[in-house]
This record gives structure tokens, sequence and C-alpha cells, in this order.
């Protein structure tokens, strides 16, 4: 298994907190070490449709402003870097120029783990991109960082449940983490009895995880902001499984993962 955590960084804003994030995840893997991914966009990535080709003018001002982009990232990366010197987990730079999507699944499929900072809801396509790369293109599992604040050590990592193929495979990737915990919490919305959960439950003992079972209540609110406020009491970080639709084109994810990704509070491990 690789060891490498890839923190990806499209933006300044949330990038200390990925950075951090990524740190506590490569501390559970051995000889677990950071790289810091910057995407320096490929300026025929950013033409709208309308557009056929950019013009010199045009070309030249998104290379300056992707330059600028790089070294405020850079800048950051550093200062994140001095701070911690002596901790003892590795972490390197990283520059790759191309489309954000291209670039994070190239790059994603060798590492053990991809983190990236949660985007915000105004991002911009390449931060979706990204984003959409990291979940489904790098077959690898994603943390998802909320910002700002400190990112808590994943102590106490809460599972939302469904019996399902997703929701399996999440987990196998998720091992070196379940394992680590001091406590696995399995979150079950139910609308009417919880035998799902002891699929669950025979699931993680046969992997040598003791987890605590929890039945939800279907309330009125949505699953996915359900699941979120029963973690964010019990646990430190959440595991779900990541569902697309099977007509959805590019952007267009399942009801539970978009809430999650658009609301979480503690960092995601998420899988697809």
């Amino acid at each position: 298994m690789p060891h490498t955590v890839l923190a990806v960084l499209m933006e300044q804003e949330g990038a200390t907190a990925c950075l951090d994030a990524a740190v506590l995840a490569a501390a559970v893997l051995p000889e677990g070490r950071v790289t810091a991914l910057h995407v320096r966009l490929d300026p025929d990535s950013t033409i709208i449709p309308s557009e056929a080709v950019l013009t010199p003018k045009q070309r030249e001002a998104l290379a300056l402003q992707a330059e600028s982009e790089a070294a405020a990232l850079h800048a950051v990366f550093a200062e994140w870097q001095a701070a911690r010197r002596g901790t003892g987990c590795a972490a390197e730079w990283l520059d790759d120029a191309g489309r954000a999507g291209d670039v994070v699944a190239r790059h994603g499929c060798d590492a053990a783990l991809v983190a990236m900072a949660a985007p915000r809801p105004q991002a911009r396509g390449p931060v979706q991109d990204a984003l959409h790369a990291a979940v489904f293109d790098t077959h690898r599992l994603l943390l998802l960082v909320p910002h700002p604040g400190p990112v808590p050590p994943p102590r106490r990592i809460a599972i939302g449940w469904k019996d399902c193929t997703v929701c399996r495979k999440t987990i196998a990737e998720a091992l070196p983490w379940l394992r680590a915990a001091q406590s696995v919490e399995v979150l079950h919305v139910v609308a009417r009895d919880a035998a799902e959960l002891q699929a669950a439950d025979r699931l993680l003992r046969g992997h040598g995880i003791a987890a605590t079972l929890h039945a939800l209540p279907r309330g009125e609110a949505p699953v996915g902001r359900q699941l979120l406020e029963v973690a964010a009491q019990c646990a430190d970080w959440l595991l779900i499984g990541a569902f697309r639709r099977p007509q959805a084109v590019e952007w267009l994810l399942g009801g539970v993962t978009r809430i999650v990704l658009q609301e979480a509070r503690i960092p995601v491990l998420m899988g697809h």
C-alpha cells in the first residue's frame, strides 16, 4: 500500500487545515508522508463554451495569475512546514500543470489517501473538477477537510452505514484509520428496523474492529444532515460512501453525498 497522503491545494483558504489533516492521516501509515500538490491550471482549461480560443493577451494574463496563485500557496506551505519543523512527518511540495481533474487523478492514483479542503459554495470550476476527480477518479479515499478551525485527530470515527458495495469497499479502504481509532461508531438511519446494522457489525468484527451500533430513526431532516449532526456529537471524523446517480454528468451527486460535501463540520473520509 502506498504511504503518501496527497494534499490537494487549490486555494489559500483551507490550505493549512488540509495540510494539518493530511499529516494526521499520514501518521497512521507506516513511514507515512505528505505531498502537497498544487495544480497550476492550463489556460486552455479556463475557456468557457462560447470561446473558441484564447487570445495571446488572455493567455498571458492567465499565466501570470497562475504564477501568482502558485507563489501564494507555496508561501502558505512553507510557513506551515516551518511551524512543524522537527515534528517527524515528512512533507514535500509538488507543482504540476494541466487540467485540475486530470492532474489530481494522475497523482491521486499513486497515493494512499487524497486530502482536500471543502470547497466554498462559490468555488470556481477547477476546484469542483479537482474534487470530483478526487472522489471518483483516483480510486482512493478522499479526506474532505472543513475549515477554519483546528483539525482533530481521528481518535473517534463514525461510519455512515448503508449495506451496499460502495460502503463495504469504503470500509475496507479505511481499515488503517479504523484500526488505529480508539472508538468506532456505526450510524444507520432506519425507516423501520435496524437489521442492516448487524451486517455492519459482522463486517467490522471480521476485520478485528469492535464498533458501537446506532440505529437512528428517520426524522424530517435529510439523511445526510441527520448523519452530520449525530457524527459531530460522537466522532472526530466521519466515514461514508460517495454515491453518484448512474446518469449523472460531471458535478451531479446523490443527495446524501451532496449535503455532506456542503455542510460537514468535521473531516469526512469518503470512498466510491
